[in-house]
């Protein structure tokens, strides 16, 4: 057996680490691990059931060298009986017992009024997957990293990439609540950290998205289809010179809308990052306002609910994303014609992001154009928050603006050729009041 009590009180005081951890051992198992930080922890290394475990005892000087040999030599005794320390001390410390969905409700209590009232409820919904999974009661510190990893393993099993990465994440945020609260005492690491590397890689799918040189085919297509309604045109060609997300543009308001300063100020509600944005419009995005507004500008929509209801709606309705893709289907951009890729409202992004890039635009101020959020670019900019970072004026407006009229002009000239190309039209049906609808085909000046 090893020799005890090789530290004496001066060595313990001067003992200090390098770069990294070292430990002084003392002798019987017991040792005194030294942190970079100058932090000192007393050790036991000891044996139970053919597996070699390590019980804390506590930090220096809190515990001195003879109380840390006294505890020590408590804990071999124990050993000697058959007992694990380890887990004779989780059964009679005052936090035992206390379930994981218990610890759970009061880590998620203690953000209550801390974060934003999305985040809550998304961490409200991971939540229900992990009190779900450990709803028998589970000892929060019978919990290892081999039960952790068969609970992912569940969520792996029923397929939820993102929502599982988040679980997960929340269940190691809980583990260290418990830490920091005394309910777990041991410097076990984080068995949900462990076991994160067994989750599935979410793969984001790309929306579908027409080519760069599909362009002037799709728009020769919106020129010469004689069924679609008045609202699909300007909708079509203002999302694909606005680039925003589909929702936004769908639930526009016209008071959001300045055609003076050429701008549309989204507000936070309608922003996915929940921070009002600010979108310049270019030359023929304004041509295209204008001309709308003369069709619903008494509305405060800029695309108005088309169908009546039967009972009053609690708020103005709008035109739903089923119509935009409907308006695209009936192009033949659906998938379904040979010849034609298949495309979407949101498809109209990841095309901007092909020309602009292609093109060698900066890359910045197109994540800028799309409303992306990138943190190293914050940083870098000095912004102290992504509110000022999305919503400044000062911040690449200029750059964007000018981004955007390159932009315009990129679809014109698209938009001019399909219009070379001579085409067998019918006339226009007249609707049932008799009367010829205006049909927003905006064709852009000549210059």
């Amino acid at each position: 057996m090893a020799a005890h009590n090789k530290l004496t009180q001066k060595q313990v005081e001067a003992a200090k680490a390098d770069s990294k951890q070292s430990k002084l051992a003392d002798g019987g198992g017991l040792y005194l691990l030294l942190h970079p930080n100058g932090s000192k922890y007393w050790r036991m290394r000891y044996r139970h059931g053919g597996r070699e475990k390590t019980l804390a005892l506590g930090v220096y000087p809190a515990v001195s060298l003879k109380q840390a040999r006294e505890l020590a030599r408590a804990a071999r005794a124990q050993t000697a009986a058959g007992i694990d320390p380890v887990a004779e001390r989780r059964r009679t410390r005052p936090g035992s017992g206390r379930s994981l969905p218990e610890i759970a409700r009061a880590w998620y209590g203690s953000r209550q009024g801390q974060r934003a009232r999305n985040t809550l409820e998304g961490d409200r919904r991971s939540l229900a997957y992990l009190t779900d999974y450990y709803k028998d009661n589970t000892d929060i510190n019978d919990i290892t990293t081999a039960c952790v990893s068969k609970f992912i393993e569940h969520l792996n099993r029923i397929n939820i990439p993102a929502r599982a990465c988040r679980t997960v994440q929340i269940l190691a945020q809980i583990w260290d609540y418990a830490v920091r609260r005394g309910i777990i005492t041991d410097e076990r690491r984080n068995p949900a950290a462990t076991a994160r590397p067994l989750l599935n890689t979410s793969k984001p799918k790309p929306q579908p998205h027409i080519r760069p040189d599909e362009l002037t085919d799709f728009y020769r297509a919106l020129q010469t289809a004689h069924d679609l309604h008045p609202y699909a045109r300007p909708l079509l060609l203002l999302a694909a010179l606005t680039v925003p997300r589909p929702s936004a543009l769908l639930s526009a308001r016209w008071q959001d809308i300045d055609l003076t300063a050429r701008l549309w100020h989204i507000p936070a509600a309608d922003m996915k990052t929940k921070h009002p944005f600010t979108v310049p419009l270019s030359d023929w995005a304004v041509e295209i306002l204008r001309e709308l507004h003369t069709q619903t500008g008494d509305n405060i929509h800029l695309f108005p609910g088309i169908r009546p209801r039967r009972k009053p709606a609690p708020h103005p309705d709008h035109i739903s994303i089923k119509f935009a893709h409907n308006a695209i289907r009936q192009l033949g951009y659906d998938g379904s014609t040979p010849g034609k890729s298949k495309h979407t409202m949101h498809g109209f992004r990841h095309l901007f992001t092909n020309i602009s890039l292609t093109a060698g635009k900066d890359t910045l101020t197109t994540d800028l154009a799309l409303g992306h959020i990138s943190r190293a670019a914050l940083q870098r900019a000095g912004f102290s928050s992504l509110h000022h970072y999305l919503t400044a004026d000062s911040y690449r407006l200029q750059e964007r603006r000018e981004l955007a009229e390159w932009y315009s002009r990129r679809h014109r000239q698209a938009y001019e050729a399909a219009a070379q190309t001579p085409q067998n039209k019918k006339p226009p049906e007249k609707n049932s009041d008799g009367i010829l609808p205006k049909t927003l085909a905006i064709k852009p000046k000549r210059y």
